[in-house]
């Protein structure tokens, strides 16, 4: 909500719309980066995520929004390919489990043992919120918000990719 002629959307707005688009176009099934017909049936085509300008006489969303779209477009696709590569979570022979306590993210499972194991904590957004070496198989998540989130364990011959929530 706003006008956007000369001003733009918070970062938490903007990390809230992905949010939200990636969830729409994954459920629909859409790609964010295509176009389809506009409903109106007058033959014009509009992107998946499209600015009210792009199918009606209107400055909205404003033009520092309009100018941001094609890299939004792109920012939401890769959100999108990220979630779709990490829907094999689960599929190895030792598998990893986490469970959180006392401000902490523990680690079960062999997958790594006496490894070096580099990890990131990545939000649903695709920001990445820390990372570090692994020790002890915890990791401190005491100044995280609630919220769903993605672990990725790495090391020089695979990675573990497993999704988290986080409840306070």
């Amino acid at each position: 909500m706003g006008t956007y002629s000369d001003t733009i959307p918070s970062d938490t707005a903007w990390a809230i719309l992905k949010q939200l688009l990636v969830w729409k176009i994954m459920k629909e099934n859409l790609n964010a980066q295509d176009s389809s017909l506009h409903p109106d049936a007058t033959g014009k085509m509009l992107p998946t995520i499209a600015g009210h300008r792009d199918g009606c006489n209107t400055e909205c969303p404003g033009q520092k929004v309009f100018d941001k779209m094609p890299q939004f477009r792109n920012e939401v696709k890769d959100a999108i390919d990220f979630c779709k590569s990490s829907s094999s979570i689960g599929t190895r022979e030792n598998p990893i489990s986490l469970h959180t306590k006392e401000g902490h993210l523990y680690i079960f499972g062999d997958a790594f043992q006496s490894q070096i194991v580099n990890y990131k904590i990545i939000h649903l957004n695709g920001a990445v919120i820390f990372k570090g070496i692994l020790e002890h198989n915890k990791i401190a998540i005491d100044l995280l918000p609630s919220g769903l989130y993605y672990l990725i364990l790495m090391n020089e011959h695979e990675n573990i990719i497993s999704k988290f929530p986080l409840i306070r």
